[in-house]
């Protein structure tokens, strides 16, 4: 079928925000390089590890090959080195900065900035993912080549509280005019060759009103979810099927049940005596993974 880029960008071997009892803020940024990141390099691996397991299902199921950028930060040659190795020889570029860029945002762009230095013609699609993101089995499940759709991991949950202390202008509500989206989880985005231009204009991935943004220059029938229950985006707050950040607690409450998005009527729905991931939600947790790595 061709090829596939995939991105991994974002902060490496960071603590958990609750580790041996001791509460780290922000998700242990302000610990990288410190006493404590050995804590944390088995779920880097972890996560890492589980990145490229769903590369291999992709690959083998679509008869198609994968190369990797990455775009992060360094902390010592051997953590580096352990990190890429890890990914193997599929990586086509690794970008390491010495000290963080100013912020989420500022990283993204720079990512966007250096895609553009590769032949895009090369690829089907580019699948953009946290690098400390651990995917979950249901990811790959859930995971299809779509050649029209960019797709988003899920509804952010939690964008009413981000907008009223962001000033956000976006108005959150449960029904979407035609032109519109609501806020989603922008560290899992599937972009097809279809709609590069989207990301290389710093539309398609940039923050939560991402797929929003991307509504008022494309129909929105275009636009899609990995999945269309509502979650927080991060989960030490609450569980999702899909992924789980290793450098935070682990949250084993689903809040949202029953709230799905409906993409095709631009409409929050309710599923009364909705289960549909009451099988999943304390299986493949990072703990139980840990024990197997």
């Amino acid at each position: 079928m061709g090829k596939f880029l995939f991105v991994t960008t974002g902060e490496s071997y960071r603590l958990p925000s609750v580790f041996d009892g001791v509460k780290y803020w922000g998700g242990g940024r302000r610990n990288r390089g410190s006493d404590e990141t050995f804590k944390s390099v088995e779920r880097q691996i972890l996560a890492s590890k589980s990145q490229m397991s769903v590369i291999e299902k992709i690959e083998k199921k679509y008869n198609i090959t994968c190369e990797i950028f990455i775009n992060s930060y360094n902390l010592d040659p051997y953590l580096d080195k352990l990190l890429t190795s890890i990914y193997d020889s599929r990586i086509i570029r690794v970008n390491l900065y010495p000290n963080p860029l100013p912020s989420e945002q500022s990283l993204i762009l720079d990512t966007i900035n250096q895609i553009k230095t590769l032949n895009l013609e090369d690829y089907e699609f580019i699948l953009f993912v946290r690098i400390d993101f651990y995917l979950r089995d249901f990811f790959t499940d859930y995971f299809n080549i779509c050649e029209n759709k960019i797709k988003y991991a899920h509804v952010d949950s939690n964008c009413t509280k981000r907008c009223d202390a962001f000033l956000c202008s976006q108005t959150h509500h449960d029904d979407y005019p035609k032109n519109s989206f609501p806020e989603i989880c922008h560290n899992i985005v599937y972009i097809p060759k279809k709609h590069f231009d989207l990301l290389i204009n710093n539309v398609a991935w940039n923050y939560h009103n991402s797929a929003n943004n991307v509504c008022k220059i494309i129909d929105r029938d275009d636009v899609g979810l990995f999945i269309d229950t509502y979650h927080y985006c991060s989960t030490d707050n609450e569980w999702n099927p899909l992924y789980c950040m290793v450098d935070r607690s682990e949250s084993k409450y689903f809040y949202n049940i029953g709230y799905r998005f409906d993409t095709e009527l631009g409409k929050k729905i309710y599923v009364e005596n909705d289960n549909i991931y009451q099988e999943l939600i304390h299986k493949d947790s990072i703990i139980e993974k840990l024990k197997n790595l």
